[in-house]
């Protein structure tokens, strides 16, 4: 099974490892039958990794997010609970 364990520590980590990606890097040959297949698998290729590490970093902001409003909640029952 897989669960994910809530600290005070949870979202800042969650948060650090959110990188920007610039733009990879692209390959520029003088034309040749192998510059245009790299070519082609750029172009098909590119847009798969853009596309997984923008759901990368959607799930640890989602994971952040959720980890801050858990710990929120539950300081505003502890002091409920403390009253």
């Amino acid at each position: 099974m897989t669960f994910l364990e809530l600290t005070t520590q949870t979202a800042p980590a969650a948060r650090s490892c959110i990188r920007d990606f610039d733009a990879l890097p692209a390959a520029h040959l003088r034309p040749s039958r192998s510059s245009t297949a790299l070519s082609l698998l750029q172009d098909k290729e590119l847009p798969l990794i853009r596309a997984i590490m923008s759901r990368c970093v959607t799930h640890l902001e989602s994971v952040a997010a959720f980890a801050s409003e858990v710990e929120q909640l539950d300081a505003a029952l502890g002091e409920e609970l403390a009253r």
